[in-house]
């Protein structure tokens, strides 16, 4: 007995020694705001069985509307912040440079707000017409939409500096808050429960305001607002390839359940109809998202992998090379397997405790197309490396069109969006992997014009 004691005891201290323990903090805490968002919401929810179904669905559409607008109008604006301030190499010094990079978040901060007011404002028309909404929850629909928006650009440029506990921990304390306000509120009406993700929210936006002041110095001296806005403008066009690629990603996202939440609210009367089968199995089938976990924790192994790569010798060049792509591989196997054991996991939940086919049909479908979907958006991270925004635009896009042909179908039955969502991931997977193996193939080549393409 002794022997064998011995030897797994080694193995688990070889285990142990291989994990960079900060690259999986880093990928522990990076999930954390999507795993509290989705239980804190769930979990409210699935307590206010007290309400009518009619106001519950009214309150749950005007929440899902104000998350999928916010990410819609700020998606660009977080693709272009996140690479500012992560590549961002305006002066030597560091208070000017952080000077810059405070200015150009508050003016992606103020021009994104502007947005999703009047996105939002447009919005409300529909869906003042479906609802009948009273000027308390047109209030706070339209106040919803503003702070979600803001908040998920200070989200990015926050992220952009390798600080993922401070957002894990704020998220958390918020949503705590959204979870006690909402049900407190709850009382009063169902539409009072907008106004308790509105006080949470609002208390995540100023938590991350503060962090941001913090980090980036905004007050201090810095380059010119001119200055300032000329060269983010520049930076926004040189990005207009990802900021595509993070929009469709948002559109991608939702837009098979935008469709069933149409049709199913056209057919009913009620404009939308978010409460139901079809959104119950696809928040189920989103859950082995928490395989991003892995993504997470090899993107920043990848990160310091590609410090200094080209030091040293060619044989030195070439080891770091094929060490960027083992680490490659490993994020994507490992997601992968993660990523089926938690999907194996969601259709038996679907079938033996919710013990509804359609529920067990739709999450299974959603699950799968979420195993291929993540592999695009990991394989993005690659393809950005080497100025190929273009291949991941393309590869999200075809993600939509297959959810977009969907439409078609879903009169017959709602599944066809989940079975549209699945297609367009698999052919923008394609598109996605062959494009990545491709560059990964002649790395040092795609590596090196990348680099004389940015400088």
């Amino acid at each position: 007995m002794g022997a064998p004691s011995v030897n797994l005891k080694l193995i688990i201290e070889k285990v142990r020694s291989s994990i960079d323990r900060a690259a999986l903090a880093h990928g522990i805490q990076f999930y954390i705001p999507t795993l509290v968002t989705t239980l804190a919401s769930v979990a409210l929810f699935a307590l206010l069985v007290g309400l009518g179904e009619a106001d519950l669905n009214t309150a749950e559409a005007l929440i899902m509307s104000s998350v999928i607008l916010s990410l819609l109008s700020s998606a660009s604006m977080q693709f272009a912040v996140y690479r500012t301030v992560d590549e961002t190499e305006v002066s030597e010094t560091p208070t000017l440079k952080n000077g810059f990079i405070g200015k150009v978040v508050l003016l992606a901060s103020i021009f994104t707000a502007i947005i999703s007011a009047a996105i939002a404002g447009l919005a409300h028309i529909f869906l003042s017409n479906a609802f009948s909404l009273s000027p308390m929850e047109s209030l706070s629909f339209l106040i919803l939409t503003v702070l979600y928006s803001v908040t998920w650009v200070l989200l990015a440029a926050v992220w952009a500096t390798g600080h993922h506990r401070h957002p894990a921990i704020v998220f958390s304390l918020s949503y705590f808050a959204v979870f006690a306000l909402g049900y407190s509120l709850s009382s009063l009406g169902a539409e009072f429960v907008v106004w308790g993700y509105v006080g949470g929210i609002g208390l995540l936006f100023i938590s991350l305001a503060v962090a941001a002041v913090r980090l980036f110095a905004a007050l201090r001296p810095g380059k010119p607002w001119g200055s300032v806005v000329s060269t983010f403008f520049h930076l926004v066009t040189r990005s207009a390839w990802g900021m595509l690629f993070q929009t469709l990603f948002v559109v991608a996202l939702f837009l098979d359940k935008i469709i069933v939440w149409t049709a199913q609210g056209s057919a009913a009367g009620t404009g939308l109809q978010v409460i139901g089968t079809y959104t119950t199995g696809s928040f189920l089938g989103f859950l082995p998202t928490v395989s991003l976990v892995a993504s997470a924790y090899f993107t920043e192994r990848i990160k310091t992998a590609s410090k200094g790569m080209y030091g040293g010798t060619f044989k030195d060049i070439k080891n770091r090379v094929s060490h960027y792509k083992r680490l490659y591989r490993s994020g994507i196997t490992t997601m992968m397997i993660m990523g089926l054991v938690v999907l194996a996991g969601v259709i038996l939940l679907s079938a033996y405790v919710i013990d509804d086919p359609e529920v067990v049909t739709v999450a299974t479908t959603i699950g799968a197309s979420i195993l291929l979907f993540q592999i695009i958006v990991s394989n993005s991270a690659v393809l950005s490396v080497f100025n190929k925004n273009y291949l991941s635009a393309l590869a999200m896009l075809a993600v939509c069109c297959g959810e977009g042909l969907s439409a078609f179908f879903v009169s017959y039955d709602v599944w066809y969006a989940a079975l549209g969502f699945l297609a367009g991931s698999l052919l923008g997977l394609l598109i996605s992997h062959i494009s990545t193996v491709n560059v990964l193939s002649k790395f040092e080549y795609n590596a090196f014009h990348a680099f004389q393409t940015h400088t």
